[in-house]
């Protein structure tokens, strides 16, 4: 295969009172490319790439037709043969949705 791209995704909603719903995430995600993909000036590999996330949300609904989603989220990515592209961290989103 030229990328072999593998992803798993869980997520859970949990209902607190008819308009506030708690969230989870966790996801796990891998690829792994060949030769004829990039290859690392360094090591002169190709893409071994591991990703983890793991979050935690509220949605808010505002009205009938309109709702607020807090998420945040932690994330780990890691590359064993390109090493300048490995970061983690924490990531925030807020949206607001109207459906008219």
């Amino acid at each position: 295969a030229y990328i072999r791209h593998y992803v798993h995704q869980f997520e859970n909603y949990t209902s607190l009172t008819n308009k506030i719903t708690l969230t989870s995430y966790f996801g796990a995600e891998r690829v792994i490319a060949n030769y004829q993909t990039d290859i690392d000036e360094v090591t002169f590999m190709p893409r071994n790439q591991t990703a983890l996330g793991v979050g935690l949300g509220l949605d808010i609904a505002l009205n009938n037709n309109t709702s607020l989603y807090l998420r945040h989220r932690y994330f780990n990515h890691k590359d064993k043969n390109f090493v300048l592209v490995n970061n983690k961290g924490h990531e925030t989103t807020l949206e607001i949705k109207v459906n008219f």
